[in-house]
């Protein structure tokens, strides 16, 4: 608001003031109601807020509630087509009995003979049963005898082939004896030993290997100076191009100095200047007094040292006697450390007669060495602890299951493979670690690896544990439960295909699993189907 009044005038500018705060107080009393208003509307907001919210709910109530009846409709309907199913299957059964029992001379009982019927066939089944599990067991004694034999028969050819065959090598070693002596004899004469030969051209080697050193080092240098030269000739180049743009800098402040000061031109500057030999005369004498005066300096200090020095040493506490009792003292001593000398060589002298002497005999303490060493080996893998043997029987078993798990982890994952810890503390003997291939094959713990992998190292090393298990005992099934959804696509293809593979050798698979990309590529297959009143449904396909 403008106010156009003199200050001198104060009953106007009261005026304006008291009608100014009049309408302040009424504009305050606006804004309280509009604030009012304003809390207002945001509370019948929330208001319509959680009416909206209750009027989905309901919404969605009633859509799950016809939901629920059209299911339960559907589902009355599904139970009523199969109750009229299984009346027809049960027809059906009932006629197809009748038949079957009709070739055994039995006639379908009534109702209440059924379970006494059902309980005369099922003792009949188990005794036949009985039988032929009997049966199948003689048979399998009979092809186990077989395979005996044939055994037998084929170790047997095999010993007699390797005795041949080793008589046939001792022949042909004999022959290779006497070629490689001539041979030996004309490459290198019996007198000098290979290890005389061996030294002089490793000596030759040394040499040869030293001066070629010398050469790349050499290279080097000169290569290093070439590449030093370069670099000096770039810098000199730019330190040019940076003295030039000075340089034009410099005289052209200088022209400007020149102007502004007493001299007419640069000639008359250089004419006012000493010449070059004086100046260096000059700074020839100024160099050589600091020179002088440094010297002057650490002369005065070292003299003052000396001074000090002398000072200290002037004690004289011992006399002549004790100076020359001391001589003595040492003098016997010296005279003692040289007898002692004497003996030590002499000593010395008898220890290299007795080691020439006896050289033979060491030649038999090396070979009984040797020979001990064989049993300190065994010493330290079979120790003297009771579980020490065992230990080593178990790490043994677990490195050839491990080589049987990684044939077959290689063919569901070339990536990785399992190697047991060369180096291991107590307690941790039968530990394995995962080597990863992509990753220069570098060990880690099998923890470290996801749920995918893990499942695929755990099949494999159940195939190789079958593997194992099949020289004494025989493996025809194997059942893998869940496990697959954790596998991408690939590693699962990869898996099922593996399966397949032992599943056409012979050997019966079960899955027990929840992913859908199984069901195409299984043909037999037993669904459980679960019902809204809690119980659920077998059904083969």
């Amino acid at each position: 608001m403008n106010l156009d009044t003199e200050l001198t005038n104060s009953t106007k500018i009261d005026i304006e003031i008291n009608q100014s705060t009049s309408k302040l107080l009424a504009m305050a009393g606006q804004i309280i109601s509009a604030q009012q208003l304003q809390m207002r509307k945001d509370k019948l907001l929330e208001d319509l807020k959680v009416q909206n919210q209750s009027i989905g709910t309901l919404k969605t109530k009633d859509a799950s509630l016809e939901e629920k009846s059209k299911n339960l409709n559907a589902e009355i309907e599904n139970k009523q087509k199969s109750i009229d199913e299984l009346a027809k299957t049960c027809a059906m059964l009932e006629s197809e009995l009748k038949e079957k029992l009709v070739r055994f001379n039995y006639e379908l009982p009534s109702i209440e003979n059924i379970t006494s019927f059902i309980q005369e066939i099922e003792s009949k089944i188990k005794e036949f049963n009985t039988t032929q599990k009997n049966l199948d067991k003689v048979k399998s004694d009979l092809r186990v005898f077989e395979i005996r034999l044939i055994d037998i028969d084929k170790r047997t050819e095999t010993s007699v082939k390797s005795q041949d065959e080793h008589k046939k090598f001792i022949t042909e070693s004999e022959n290779k004896s006497v070629q490689l002596k001539k041979g030996r004899i004309a490459i290198l004469p019996l007198e000098t030993t290979l290890e005389s030969k061996r030294n002089s051209l490793k000596l030759l080697r040394k040499v040869l290997v030293d001066k070629l050193e010398l050469s790349k080092k050499e290279l080097q240098k000169q290569l290093d100076l070439q590449r030093g030269k370069e670099a000096i000739k770039l810098e000199n180049e730019k330190e040019q191009v940076v003295l030039k743009t000075e340089c034009d800098t410099l005289k052209s402040r200088l022209g400007a100095q020149i102007y502004e000061s007493d001299f007419d031109s640069k000639e008359a500057i250089e004419k006012t200047l000493l010449s070059r030999e004086e100046k260096q005369k000059y700074t020839q004498n100024k160099e050589e007094i600091k020179e002088k005066q440094l010297r002057l300096k650490t002369l005065k200090e070292t003299n003052i040292k000396a001074i000090s020095k002398q000072n200290e040493t002037k004690t004289f506490k011992t006399t002549e006697k004790e100076n020359k009792t001391l001589f003595e003292g040492l003098k016997i001593k010296r005279d003692g450390f040289l007898a002692k000398k004497g003996e030590v060589k002499e000593a010395f002298r008898k220890d290299q007669e007795i080691k020439h002497r006896n050289q033979e005999v060491y030649k038999q303490i090396e070979a009984q060495d040797a020979i001990c060493n064989v049993w300190r080996e065994l010493f330290k893998v079979i120790g003297n602890s009771k579980d020490a043997f065992n230990i080593y029987v178990q790490r043994l078993t677990l490195k050839h299951l491990l080589d049987l798990a990684n044939v077959h982890l290689y063919k569901l994952n070339k990536r990785y493979s399992l190697k047991m810890e060369d180096d291991y503390k107590p307690k941790e003997e039968l530990n394995f670690n995962l080597i990863d291939h992509y990753q220069t094959n570098q060990a880690r713990l099998v923890d470290t690896s996801s749920g995918g992998e893990k499942f695929v190292i755990s099949l494999a090393l159940a195939l190789g544990l079958s593997d194992l298990a099949s020289k004494n005992v025989k493996i025809d099934s194997l059942f893998i439960d869940e496990g697959f959804g954790t596998l991408d696509k690939d590693t699962l293809e990869t898996v099922i295909s593996t399966l397949e593979t032992l599943q056409s050798d012979g050997k019966m698979i079960g899955i027990i699993s929840h992913v859908e990309n199984l069901k195409e590529r299984i043909p037999t297959q037993i669904m459980i189907n679960k019902k809204s009143n809690g119980v659920s449904m077998v059904e083969l396909l």
